[in-house]
């Protein structure tokens, strides 16, 4: 499954990046997120590896996100593995508007195994995209309140 979601920060580029490439600052904007944990190399370095935790409702959901591609400021692309069920990647796009809004896009391929997961894949399509536009949404809020 491919899908594109985008938004508009009212935020110069460089402040909207900045963000991105601090670990530290997920926290605040991902809901869910519990903890990440380095394991190796070193954050935002290509190959690098870290191990991020959610709590989903009252599900713990565990995930090793990888660096595929780094061009910050111009993208990142990200690959998440959790477990046997879903892989994701996803290639995150900055564009500067102007000098002081920013264009967020997100392309996202997910690839599923396993029935159950292949089913809510297929009946469920728009709730990984509804999913996907929270965290740009929430991502854009917390950027814009700094």
């Amino acid at each position: 499954m491919r899908y594109t979601v985008s938004t508009i920060v009212n935020k110069p580029i460089e402040e909207v990046v900045d963000v991105i490439k601090d670990p530290n600052q997920a926290k605040f904007w991902m809901e869910g997120l519990q903890r990440i944990e380095q394991i190796s190399g070193e954050p935002g370095e290509v190959g690098s590896t870290s191990e991020l935790e959610f709590l989903m409702g009252k599900r713990h959901v565990e995930m090793i996100e990888t660096v595929i591609s780094n061009t910050l400021p111009d993208e990142i692309t990200l690959e998440y593995d959790s477990g046997k069920s879903v892989h994701n990647v996803v290639r995150c796009v900055f564009e500067e508007i102007d000098a002081t809004t920013t264009k967020y896009t997100t392309h996202n391929l997910f690839e599923f195994s396993g029935i159950g997961m292949k089913l809510m894949g297929m009946i469920f399509p728009g709730m990984f995209k509804k999913q996907s536009q929270k965290y740009l949404d929430s991502f854009k809020s917390y950027v814009e309140s700094k």
